[in-house]
């Protein structure tokens, strides 16, 4: 057993820390199929999947389906947290249609964890009725609000909703899509980033765009348009693992527009980059008598715990 100094200990650690950062990069699914073999399928990632989308009827329905119901429990007790879907219309649906579907997704589905606003408006103008029925939601104790303007809104909504979904389309656009550069003033985890007719070969630099622009939660899918979540991806197996060691971008890096293919090695290099720091402040320290056996003897180098070849 070796000896370490406390403080040194703590030095040591904050350079793992580097290589082993929270893994912040989970998927939200917006599960647009019936309860089922699929939904069964998407709860199985647990926490790696976070959140799921429920749909029962282009919002909660007129009736409660036993279905849904006893799938949106099931999906919990595996750690998945569950919202319903409620169309905003961008700003145009009428506030007390709006108002009827909130009360119907909590009363009719009492377990749910909070409210999807599909639809959202992205302008100033709209600000004013998000914020009106945003308070809505956040007067229920369960109030996890995912906004879905599909673009990067002004930044007033950030304000609005816990987490924003801001890119919604194909990976041929995503690819070249611009990010402004006010990101970087806020956590990944308010971004959420939908990127659909994505192959299996365009997949991991899909991922890579997601993490290099700040994008908390994803979801990738070679699924296609004009609906593109009547289904889970090809690869949701890959997808799913990825997510247990993807990272967001944490540092306040300048967000650039990436094209295909060059980011796909970035995580990689950077866990290799991080794990060859810890090494050399290893054997530095180890070379100066800091860190010994308890005999007095030079220790042998200490081994990362978080990384692997």
């Amino acid at each position: 057993m070796s000896i370490l100094k406390k403080p040194l200990l703590l030095c040591i650690a904050a350079v793992f820390a580097l290589v082993a950062v929270a893994n912040a990069t989970q998927v939200i699914i917006p599960a647009y199929f019936y309860p089922g073999a699929l939904w069964t399928l998407s709860a199985s990632g647990g926490s790696k999947a976070s959140v799921m989308v429920a749909n029962p009827n282009n919002g909660p329905g007129s009736k409660v389906d036993a279905n849904y119901k006893s799938a949106i429990t099931a999906a919990q007790s595996k750690g998945v947290r569950v919202v319903g879907y409620v169309h905003l219309s961008y700003g145009t649906r009428d506030v007390n249609a709006v108002k009827a579907d909130i009360a119907a997704w909590y009363s009719m589905y009492p377990t749910v964890d909070g409210i999807f606003f599909d639809e959202c408006p992205a302008t100033a103008t709209g600000v004013s009725y998000v914020s009106a029925m945003q308070k809505v939601v956040k007067s229920y104790s369960k109030n996890l609000l995912v906004l879905n303007p599909g673009v990067y809104p002004v930044q007033s909504y950030m304000n609005l909703g816990d987490i924003l979904l801001v890119f919604e389309d194909s990976y041929s656009r995503y690819v070249s899509t611009s990010v402004p550069s006010w990101v970087t003033n806020y956590s990944s985890s308010k971004f959420y980033h939908v990127v659909h007719t994505t192959t299996s070969s365009q997949y991991a630099n899909a991922l890579a765009l997601a993490k290099q622009r700040r994008a908390g939660y994803v979801y990738i899918t070679n699924d296609v348009m004009p609906n593109p979540y009547d289904t889970l991806p090809t690869y949701w197996s890959t997808e799913l693992a990825a997510m247990s060691t993807a990272t967001s971008v944490q540092e306040d890096d300048a967000v650039d527009v990436v094209t295909d293919g060059v980011l796909a090695d970035q995580e990689n290099a950077e866990i290799e980059a991080a794990a060859a720091l810890a090494a050399s402040v290893q054997q530095q320290l180890i070379a100066q008598g800091v860190v010994t056996n308890e005999d007095g003897s030079p220790a042998a180098p200490l081994t990362d715990p978080g990384v692997s070849n």
